[in-house]
């Protein structure tokens, strides 16, 4: 869960295609990514661009698969993060 509090966050938007075979729609591919972006959890960012910024991780918020027609064997899709910081305790 994210907590809306401090410095205030970066906002990132990632925008891709995922493609397929020629002719394949690249179904398991947009699940896996379906399954990752609707985890409510931090995931860790491996960008040296985002890490240079000191982005190591993002929450997902929002995202959209958008369907082109005669898209038949890719899939667009953007998808909306804020940064993240681990929460770290000191006993």
């Amino acid at each position: 869960m994210k907590e809306y509090i401090g410095e205030g966050d970066a906002q990132i938007s990632f925008r891709g295609v995922i493609t397929g075979g020629n002719g394949h729609y690249p179904k398991q591919e947009v699940y896996n990514l379906m399954q990752l972006v609707k985890a409510p959890v931090s995931v860790p960012i491996v960008s040296d661009y985002l890490n240079n910024l000191g982005i190591n991780a993002v929450v997902f918020d929002d995202r959209s698969f958008e369907q082109e027609e005669g898209g038949y064997s890719y899939q667009t899709f953007s998808v909306n993060a804020m940064s993240d910081a681990p929460v770290e305790l000191h006993i």
